[in-house]
């Protein structure tokens, strides 16, 4: 039930992706499955990351706490890759890179490349906003790095996207 949460998230038809990632918490719950429950929170995280940033905060942060308290690794470093998204979103670049910062940590220990991919992206960003263009442009090849080292199908849009942000500066 979760994962059509995320179906949903991905199609962008956010009502049917937050009824069903509430029932898949409730059902969760009931079966005493934590890591569903946490990743299901995740979800509802994800659909009010953009909107209502502290009611999404409030569900990574229920995340994490499940996460850490049963030492889920990827689970907490995808609870603290939302959390720094929300915060790079309202340009609180200090403490998103904090967040990525540890997600990034995480994932790189349990050897994800692709949810690694994404948040030296998310620095990438956060970086090349703040001036730092050099560095952003490393994490930027960093990310093309990790996405060729997983055939990623999208490779050449990121390398495009990539060029465009550095002839903007």
């Amino acid at each position: 039930m979760g994962s059509r949460g995320v179906i949903y998230i991905d199609l962008d038809l956010l009502d049917e992706a937050k009824i069903t990632l509430e029932e898949s918490i409730a059902l969760k719950e009931k079966k005493n499955d934590k890591i569903g429950e946490a990743f299901s929170l995740c979800g509802l995280g994800r659909i009010f990351s953009n909107s209502q940033s502290e009611i999404a905060t409030n569900y990574y942060n229920k995340a994490l706490e499940i996460f850490s308290s049963i030492g889920h690794l990827r689970g907490k470093a995808t609870a603290l890759q939302g959390l720094g998204r929300i915060d790079l979103n309202k340009e609180k670049d200090d403490t998103a890179l904090r967040f990525l910062n540890e997600a990034l940590e995480i994932f790189r220990k349990i050897g994800d490349k692709y949810n690694s991919s994404d948040v030296v992206s998310d620095m990438g960003v956060i970086l090349f906003r703040s001036g730092n263009t050099l560095k952003a442009k490393k994490f930027f090849q960093e990310r093309i790095d990790y996405l060729e080292a997983i055939g990623h199908e999208h490779i050449d849009s990121y390398r495009r996207l990539v060029r465009q942000y550095s002839d903007s500066k």
